[in-house]
């Protein structure tokens, strides 16, 4: 029952960041996915950290409780311990790029 529950808990963290994204696309007057999120690149990242691994978390999860080992260790190959460093070394990049472009705009943040 409580892996039912960490599953649709990461389901419910995918369609907010989604459905959250898409609300904030139309109510913004410009084209940009970036104006959506207020032109914050730091913003618009960590909703993709967010909803990249809430995703992986459910899939992995949903793998497991529909007993299709395959899926699993599909994605548990993905995500070997000798990974993790590395997404986080290009996480880390990516968040400090981003950032220094919205600072660079002068806007404080």
């Amino acid at each position: 029952m409580i892996h039912l529950v960490i599953v649709s808990a990461f389901v419910a963290v995918v369609l907010f960041v989604f459905v959250d994204a898409a609300r904030r696309y139309r109510a913004t007057p410009g084209t940009s996915i970036l104006t959506a999120f207020e032109g914050s690149a730091s913003v618009l990242w960590a909703r993709l950290l967010a909803a990249s691994s809430a995703l992986i978390g459910a899939l992995a999860g949903a793998a497991e409780y529909l007993h299709a080992p395959g899926v699993s260790e599909a994605i548990r190959e993905l995500l070997r311990p000798e990974y993790i460093p590395l997404f986080g070394l290009v996480s880390a990049i990516v968040f400090e790029m981003s950032r220094r472009r919205t600072l660079g705009k002068g806007d404080g943040g």
